[in-house]
């Protein structure tokens, strides 16, 4: 599975993990953020299919999209 988003290219980042306790800051060490991402079919109008990695945000995004333009032509379903 891809580690970005293929629509808006949202990937892995890197952080710090701070560690605090009494008000004092005892270290920091490195933390990987992954973002929420899912695979998805996409079905064409034309009946051709093919697999893209969303993340949740622009799939909202595109399911909002689609249901206030009432469009048909594209389906998107959770890959197996």
């Amino acid at each position: 599975m891809a580690k970005y988003c293929q629509n808006c290219g949202k990937g892995v980042m890197m952080g710090n993990k701070v560690t605090r306790a009494r008000q004092e800051l005892l270290y920091r060490s490195p933390k990987v953020y992954k973002p929420n991402l899912h695979t998805m079919k996409v079905n064409r109008g034309d009946g051709t299919s093919f697999r893209m990695t969303f993340c949740t945000k622009c799939l909202r995004m595109m399911k909002q999209f689609m249901a206030e333009n009432q469009t048909k032509a594209i389906k998107i379903e959770k890959a197996e």
